[in-house]
């Protein structure tokens, strides 16, 4: 078995662990059906998730997570997205491939707490949890995930998603320039903008979106949890 099978069926392991913790089996286990349901009903698509409740459940999942955020996050998300489809009596769109969901994570960070003065190199890569005053809220810069194109000769539909290197902690970040043909050198058009602008989530300069960027408000104290990459500064 290849070195690639083995993360799979890892990766595989790790989301059905997350999952049982979502949503356990054990009627007498803490669940978050209740609050999955209740982000649905809102029209959010973000999940807080207690640090410490995962600690105390799997500590591997939540070592995982501050150590390597950006598998172990991944695995949450899609470990939420199952969990939103195999609720019952829910819209097929909650569950539809293009369904995006995330998992925010509050808690206890130990020494992954910190402030704008103690965060250094050693948060490279790691989940931290920033305390500080916001002063200063950019504009919402939108940044493309995927797009949709159209290949009017052969009558199918083509896909791109993009990554940046605030995406992944290891692997290549993709071109951000559209395809104007297939591999065969046919034409593809754009589809609608009206269809490209839900596939587009909204970003900070924090790496902050959706949901934590919506709700922070300068010169008010707020927690902030973010990935810390190399490339990214803190203002304020």
């Amino acid at each position: 078995m290849d070195g690639l099978q083995l993360r799979d069926e890892a990766t595989r392991d790790r989301v059905k662990l997350a999952e049982e913790f979502l949503d356990p089996v054990d009627p007498k286990a803490r669940s978050y059906r209740a609050d999955v349901i209740l982000m649905l009903n809102r029209g959010m698509r973000r999940l807080t998730v207690n640090l410490d409740e995962i600690r105390s459940h799997n500590r591997e999942l939540a070592d995982g997570l501050l150590n390597t955020p950006f598998d172990f996050s991944q695995v949450f998300d899609q470990a939420l997205k199952n969990v939103v489809a195999a609720l019952p009596n829910r819209p097929a769109k909650e569950s539809s491939a293009d369904a995006m969901y995330y998992c925010a994570f509050i808690g206890s960070f130990g020494e992954y707490a910190c402030n704008p003065r103690t965060l250094s190199s050693i948060h490279l890569n790691r989940m931290v949890s920033l305390e500080g005053i916001v002063t200063k809220c950019s504009l919402v810069r939108p940044k493309i995930i995927k797009s949709v194109h159209y290949n009017e000769k052969r009558n199918i539909f083509h896909f791109r998603e993009y990554r940046d290197q605030t995406m992944t902690a290891n692997g290549a970040a993709s071109t951000s320039v559209y395809p104007q043909e297939d591999e065969e050198g046919n034409p593809v058009s754009n589809i609608p903008d009206h269809v490209l602008e839900v596939l587009t989530p909204r970003s900070s300069s924090q790496n902050m979106d959706i949901a934590p960027i919506e709700t922070t408000k300068q010169y008010r104290s707020k927690k902030c949890r973010s990935e810390h990459q190399p490339a990214n500064y803190l203002e304020g």
